[in-house]
């Protein structure tokens, strides 16, 4: 191939639809296009020829070809002054981002920005390992399709809303960039969104949601259900590629009356979109939010009051429990309130204030590691630690008893640890959850009337429960992902374990014999924490009480029937577990993060 032609023109390959400024005028496809029609489609030698870097500038690829710096050949005619064009296929000047060092640098500055604003709010940041790889992710497939890595194609979003359907929304401007032809329509509208949220933000508005809006195309023509999976690639050719304009986006390029800047040169056809913002659906949802947090502070104000009843002491304790937490305040308008309550019988657990006495015991520590698609949950023994284990209960329900635990090598973190002291449910209870003949009587929820291999049974599936509990929401944040279904992101279940006494054994244990201890974090951003979970019983209050909204829709689930019961209160699932309190979330091992 010659770099001594000195006579060129401009040349637009009609195969692969790049222009090139100063390519010789001797065939009508670019030299590269030219060496790929000699072999056959998707063959190796095919696949090894298109990886060949080009001259933005003449067209000319060969295989060592060393255009790294500026994209240019070195040839007469292929100097950094005549790199004339300067659209998708030319990187920038200064295009060193893609080395080692450049990349270490900007790790450490995002990190440094990310460890400073923790100074100021805190521990909890909405950033996470996943989140920022995605986003990295995210700009270096911008990048690469900027500088000709990828396939590219141009993206412009505008803004309209529902107030004013007929005009686009120019206070919000608009964005105009290259997409890699792999991304769906979903990124697209994943980007107009956050965009849009710099300036929707700035009066001090809750941030818009995906489901407060839609993607159309442009002049606010709908897309078809279905189509917001397809990617850019097969969007453009199948749906667009006969009445694409070849256009860049004039949006906001010059003032009304101001000359227009001339082009620079052909540019790659641009695909423009409009992202369609709900008002209505926004206010209403905002308007919700601030009356559920209205309601919950008016419960609160009216239930202080004098008394010394237990149902006084009930009703204020479950009022507490609706105040939003502090976390919930951060984050505004992602606040988030069950609806869901038990029934008042077995619903409602007491507390004492923790106790002083402690003796420090050692225990064999086992984790539930996973729970097999079978249900059958993998136990793994991880050595022995010592901790101080309170003598007496704070908390108790129908079932179990909830002792104060400090472990000694990690002094900074408090532990709950869980046994029972009922196996089955006693139908001689009061709605309070407290023994008829024996309501002060605390040796009921310490003394076990039954053998240690009974009860660790029981204790073995409480903590299966709650590790399969975390793969269930785990694949459920995954299924929304995959839908483009926003919902709250900031559920969790703490991480249980089992531990068994050594030696002599505590009072706490209530037993002769080595008994099994539940153990989790006790963390004080736990909304509504109980001492058990509500069993059959709750299953088919939870499912008798749902309703069907917007996110079960989006997710297409079915109508949900009522659960069939299993015939009463089953042993195995706690069905006589009490909670705590009105709100009920269905367990104690639901909170935020």
């Amino acid at each position: 191939m010659s770099t001594s032609v000195t006579s060129t023109q401009t040349l637009q390959c009609p195969d692969c639809r790049k222009t090139f400024p100063a390519a010789p005028a001797l065939h009508k496809l670019c030299e590269k296009c030219a060496e790929l029609g000699k072999h056959a489609y998707q063959s190796d030698t095919w696949l090894e020829v298109k990886k060949w870097p080009q001259c933005v500038s003449c067209g000319q690829s060969w295989k060592n070809a060393d255009l790294s710096t500026t994209g240019l050949c070195g040839g007469v005619t292929c100097q950094p002054a005549g790199a004339l064009n300067r659209g998708v296929n030319a990187p920038a000047q200064n295009t060193d981002y893609q080395h080692p060092e450049t990349i270490s640098q900007r790790s450490t500055t995002l990190f440094d920005t990310i460890r400073r604003n923790s100074e100021f709010i805190g521990p909890v940041t909405s950033h996470t390992t996943a989140s920022l790889l995605l986003h990295e992710n995210s700009q270096r497939s911008i990048t690469n399709a900027a500088n000709g890595k990828s396939e590219a194609i141009n993206i412009g979003i505008q803004y309209r809303m529902s107030g004013a359907p007929k005009k686009l929304a120019d206070k919000y401007g608009s964005c105009a960039l290259p997409f890699d032809g792999s991304k769906s329509l979903w990124d697209v509208q994943d980007y107009g969104l956050k965009q849009l949220n710099i300036n929707w933000t700035k009066n001090g508005r809750p941030p818009l949601r995906v489901t407060d809006t839609v993607l159309r195309q442009e002049n606010n023509i709908s897309i078809e259900e279905g189509q917001m999976a397809t990617t850019l690639q097969k969007w453009y050719n199948t749906v667009l590629s006969n009445r694409v304009e070849a256009k860049a986006p004039q949006w906001g390029t010059s003032k009304p009356g101001a000359p227009k800047r001339p082009a620079t040169g052909p540019l790659k056809p641009t695909v423009n979109f409009e992202l369609f913002v709900f008002e209505d659906v926004y206010e209403s949802r905002i308007e919700q939010n601030n009356i559920l947090l209205g309601a919950a502070t008016s419960s609160f104000t009216q239930t202080k009051r004098s008394g010394n009843s237990k149902r006084d002491r009930a009703e204020s304790l479950a009022a507490s429990s609706m105040l939003p937490s502090a976390k919930m305040r951060r984050l505004q308008e992602e606040e988030f309130r069950s609806s869901f309550a038990l029934t008042t019988q077995g619903s409602a657990s007491k507390s004492a204030p923790v106790q002083a006495v402690r003796l420090e015991v050692a225990f064999k520590k086992v984790i539930c590691s996973t729970v097999t698609l079978l249900g059958d949950p993998i136990f793994v023994e991880k050595g022995v630690i010592k901790g101080a284990l309170a003598n007496e209960p704070f908390a108790h329900g129908l079932m179990k008893s909830a002792f104060d635990l400090h472990i000694l090598d990690e002094p900074k973190t408090r532990y709950v640890a869980k046994r029972f002291f009922r196996l089955e449910g006693d139908a001689s209870t009061h709605d309070d959850g407290y023994p008829a003949s024996q309501e002060q009587d605390t040796t009921q929820f310490t003394q076990a009337p039954f053998t240690a291999e009974e009860h660790n049974k029981f204790i073995k599936l409480e903590c299966a429960r709650g590790v399969l509990g975390g793969q269930i929401l785990h694949e459920f944040y995954c299924m929304c992902n995959d839908k483009g279904v926003s919902v709250f992101r900031d559920l969790r279940f703490t991480e249980p374990m089992l531990l068994q006494e050594r030696g002599k054994l505590s009072p706490a244990s209530g037993l002769d014999e080595t008994d099994d201890w539940g153990q989790e974090s006790a963390s004080e951003g736990l909304i509504s924490t109980g001492v058990g979970d509500f069993g059959q019983q709750g299953i088919d209050q939870f499912v008798k009480q749902h309703t069907c909204r917007q996110v079960c829709q989006e997710l297409g689930f079915p109508v949900l029937a009522l659960a069939a019961s299993d015939g009463g209160n089953n042993s195995d699932s706690s069905g006589d577990e009490d909670s705590d309190a009105a709100q009920g979330l269905g367990g104690d091992d639901i909170g935020l993060d």
